[in-house]
């Protein structure tokens, strides 16, 4: 097998997906943290579900995304707004795939992208994992959305060393969860910790925490 040198090896494409304020806020900095790394080149693409604020957190991180969904939150319907982003995000990725997907929280926008990673056997980072407690509406409607994020998730980046034993309590592995708290530092750490030393798109890429098939 030929070897590629270190100097000339492809950048790992990582696609970054948000919508809302509090995902901006904690995703934005990660995105700034890849763009320092060698090797890395993360690519955004936001719904626009919270247009001014989230326009507003991108510009104070310097932020520019690669690709705007445009789904309004004063438009679309919950669901609505589910089947936009699933479908926006799996159309870039037709045109643009990644060998990673990065999400936070518990939001539509989190679901709808590990349903697309999922499906496309793409590796999941999940930032802010286990942030709820109790079944899939307790205490929040959203925890059924983080259920399955969780499931399918590669990497599990928990804010709190709480978030991370409610994770093993969910029959998370060990080896898959990180206390990252809110450093971006660590969470890219994680990030790269879903690579092993195979090529772009290669078989070292853990592709999910969970015994889920199709």
């Amino acid at each position: 097998m030929d070897v590629v040198p270190l100097d000339v090896a492809p950048h790992r494409e990582i696609a970054v997906l948000y919508g809302t304020r509090p995902e901006a806020v904690r995703l934005a900095p990660v995105v700034n943290e890849l763009r320092r790394r060698d090797g890395y080149a993360p690519v955004v693409i936001v719904t626009g579900r919270h247009r001014e604020l989230l326009d507003r957190v991108n510009a104070q991180f310097g932020v520019v995304p690669d690709r705007d969904l445009g789904l309004s939150r004063r438009g679309p319907a919950h669901e609505d707004a589910l089947v936009g982003t699933f479908r926006g995000f799996s159309e870039y990725l037709d045109e643009r795939p990644a060998d990673a997907v990065v999400v936070h929280g518990d939001t539509t926008t989190a679901f709808a992208g590990a349903l697309v990673a999922h499906h496309r056997r793409i590796p999941l980072v999940h930032v802010g994992a286990s942030h709820h407690t109790g079944g899939p509406r307790s205490p929040l409607p959203e925890d059924g959305d983080r259920a399955f994020v969780t499931a399918v998730a590669a990497r599990h980046c928990a804010p709190t060393a709480l978030a991370a034993r409610r994770l093993r309590l969910e029959n998370v592995a060990e080896a898959l969860i990180t206390v990252t708290g809110e450093a971006s530092e660590r969470v890219v750490d994680v990030i790269e910790g879903v690579f092993g030393a195979g090529p772009r798109g290669g078989k070292s890429a853990v592709l999910g925490s969970s015994a889920l098939s199709h």
